[in-house]
């Protein structure tokens, strides 16, 4: 069941981010998430690098586009950060 009071779309990407050196590229999140572009996708992660500065985007090394992953130096913040969101929301 999810709290709808606590939702946020950011938190929801941030908690399908992965740990570096694995990434995701930008268009497949869009996709998977059903957002409505990249544009709206790259405004949240302005928001979610602010508030957590592992939040980063690069260039994927296979040359198939913009990628997003976490640093592994702020990893464990950014887990714990997002696991209690998902409980709050989700209750899992």
């Amino acid at each position: 069941m999810t709290n709808a009071r606590e939702f946020d779309p950011a938190m929801e990407v941030l908690c399908t981010i992965p740990v570096a050196p694995s990434s995701v590229l930008l268009k497949d999140l869009v996709k998977t998430l059903g957002l409505e572009s990249q544009k709206s996708l790259r405004k949240m992660l302005v928001e979610l690098s602010r508030e957590f500065p592992g939040v980063r985007v690069t260039n994927d090394e296979n040359g198939r586009g913009r990628a997003v992953s976490i640093s592994i130096t702020h990893w464990n913040e950014t887990y714990k950060a997002a696991d209690v969101y998902w409980k709050k929301v989700h209750g899992e």
